[in-house]
């Protein structure tokens, strides 16, 4: 949906998948969203520790590796902080002709988090040396 509603619009679509499965169920549409410039934002939850406990309930060994097959870029939020910055980033990316899809994997301890608000100040310059400044 979020690649349609991206081509429809001419926007960007953003979708929530959730550990694992999700991530691997979505990494087909990913990966033609990659192939014809759509934009697309995933958001991934993921686990918080996967090198000290293994056997987790949907545990990947590389989920950002993953989705970095079929994604411009993929990378991991370990706080709410960071994830907003992430958000920025995309958006940034999107607004400045970057259009293939992006992965922002979440731990599930950060899903809760809150970050202050946006300072206003610009983005650091996309692939394409855009600067965007979000209000």
């Amino acid at each position: 949906m979020a690649d349609g509603y991206a081509r429809a619009t001419g926007g960007f679509g953003v979708c929530y998948v959730i550990i694992g499965p999700g991530l691997c169920n979505i990494m087909t549409p990913l990966g033609q969203a990659y192939s014809d410039s759509v934009s697309v934002l995933c958001l991934s939850s993921c686990l918080d520790d996967t090198v000290d406990r293994k056997g987790q309930l949907h545990q990947m060994k590389d989920q950002e590796g993953a989705a970095a097959t079929v994604c411009d870029w993929s990378e991991t939020a370990a706080d709410a902080k960071t994830t907003y910055r992430l958000i920025d980033r995309a958006i940034a990316d999107f607004a400045c002709g970057d259009p293939r899809p992006k992965n922002i994997s979440v731990p599930i301890a950060a899903l809760e988090g809150t970050a202050e608000p946006h300072d206003g100040k610009p983005l650091p310059a996309g692939s394409r040396g855009c600067r965007l400044r979000l209000t």
